[in-house]
Formats: structure tokens, sequence, C-alpha cells
């Protein structure tokens, strides 16, 4: 299968991003386990991660005041250490740069 590269996309405060690194798997998987996701199933973290590398994912995040690549660090640090994390606690954000 080819391997599309990652994109990216700004406008005002706002990043859209189709890299998959930058989604904080944890919490994906709260609003997968989530009752307004009722028709979606819980999936274990590694095949969380093995669908969203086998999809095209379009995610939106509010950047703030943060430069692109400062965001995009952000986000990255956020979901590797996330997986520590209780997926419950979405308190990290850009504007407190963990």
């Amino acid at each position: 299968m080819a391997q599309l590269c990652d994109r990216r996309w700004t406008r005002a405060s706002y990043l859209i991003s189709t890299d998959t690194d930058l989604i904080p798997i944890p919490v994906l998987s709260s609003f997968f386990a989530s009752k307004g996701f009722y028709w979606a199933n819980l999936v274990p973290e590694p095949v969380m991660r093995q669908r969203l590398q086998n999809s095209l994912c379009f995610a939106l995040y509010d950047i703030k005041s943060n430069s692109v690549e400062a965001a995009e660090n952000i986000l990255r640090r956020n979901a590797a250490v996330s997986s520590e994390d209780d997926p419950e606690d979405t308190s990290c954000s850009l504007e407190s740069e963990c």
C-alpha cells in the first residue's frame, strides 16, 4: 500500500492535519467508549493506532497563539505521553504547553 505524505493547513488559530501521530489515542478511545458513540466499539490502543495509520484522517486543532511548529511539537508530546495518563484527563492543552 502506498504511503501518503502528511499534510497540514492553517487558518486563523486553527490547524488541520492528516498526521495521525498528533492524535492522542487514549483521548480518542474515551470518545469511542462514551454513550454518544453507541455505534462504535472500544478497541485496544494498538488496534486503534493501526486503524488510524491505515486511514486518511483530518484532525482539527485550535492552536491559539502558538506557531504551527510549536503546536505540532506540543501535540506530538501530548500524544506520546497520553498513553500513560488518564484518558479522561484532557486538561493538557496547547495553552499550557504541559
